[in-house]
């Protein structure tokens, strides 16, 4: 730790105390500093007033180095909350929709589907035609189940609220087109908003490999080390990923780091992917 830090951290009990202690100090400071500018016009830098000045300076200089330490840590924190209080928002949104297509149309469209096919068997069989236009109709709306129903799995993963992180992942593993090795060794819940952006990190990350980079084989791990799960997703694909180009990359960069996360994308031409994702655990959800 250098000796700024050591500095900052002493005189910051608080973040809003170490503020006003800060801006207190200046004020003194800049007093004091003003008086002896007055007095230095009668005595010479050398002595022991002048010296007092120096120091009283590069004292006024350190307490305005704290002040603008403590802005930039209150303006990132108060960033960082709002990030996160906009991904909750939207989490709950997705949440809420999702609620609304299981328990509406969805069942709507099951129900639907039944009784056409229970009217398609009491069709006499010389109204063939019309018997085959029921059937087609309840197959099309079995279908349009099934779109719904894979929709709003993406909107907020039911497997996620019931099973956790490992199972929510394994099902995201099942239905990889590219073949995947798994290795998630978390044993308990987590804060849901931590799983929420560990899935949505695995499943774009499994997204984008099957599109663009033209690989055969993915390993994607998950643990918990200390206060922080650790993501890793790797393919052998082309390589060539940037973070900046992709707006769904660039949605999981805000997610993970409004958590107080890091994401980090280390993709060499022809070496491959690797996402690497680090998600603090003592976060309030």
């Amino acid at each position: 730790m250098n000796i700024p830090t050591r500095v900052v951290r002493l005189l910051l009990p608080s973040t809003r105390r170490g503020a006003v202690l800060a801006i207190c100090a200046a004020a003194v400071f800049l007093v004091v500093e003003t008086v002896l500018v007055i007095l230095l016009k009668q005595v010479e830098p050398s002595s022991p007033v002048g010296v007092v000045y120096a120091v009283l300076t590069a004292m006024a200089l350190l307490a305005n180095f704290v002040v603008g330490v403590v802005a930039a840590r209150k303006a990132v924190h108060a960033l960082n909350a709002s990030r996160a209080r906009i991904v909750a928002t939207g989490d709950a949104a997705r949440r809420q929709v999702e609620r609304d297509l299981h328990d509406g149309v969805q069942q709507r469209l099951v129900t639907s589907t039944l009784r056409l096919r229970l009217a398609e068997q009491f069709v006499p069989a010389e109204l063939d035609d019309l018997k085959k236009a029921l059937a087609e109709l309840a197959s099309e709306l079995a279908e349009a189940s099934t779109e719904l129903r894979e929709l709003s799995r993406g909107l907020h993963p039911a497997i996620l609220s019931q099973g956790g992180l490992s199972s929510a992942l394994t099902t995201l593993a099942c239905r990889s087109t590219i073949p995947v090795t798994l290795d998630a060794a978390i044993d308990r819940r987590l804060p849901e908003s931590v799983e929420v952006a560990a899935y949505y990190v695995v499943a774009e990350a499994l997204a984008n490999a099957a599109k663009h980079a033209q690989a055969s084989r993915l390993t994607v791990g998950a643990r918990k080390a200390r206060e922080h799960l650790q993501i890793e997703v790797h393919d052998d694909g082309i390589g060539g990923a940037d973070v900046s180009k992709g707006s769904g990359l660039i949605g999981l960069k805000d997610r993970v780091e409004s958590l107080g996360g890091a994401i980090r994308l280390v993709s060499p031409r022809g070496g491959g992917t690797t996402l690497h994702v680090t998600i603090p655990l003592d976060i309030e959800n």
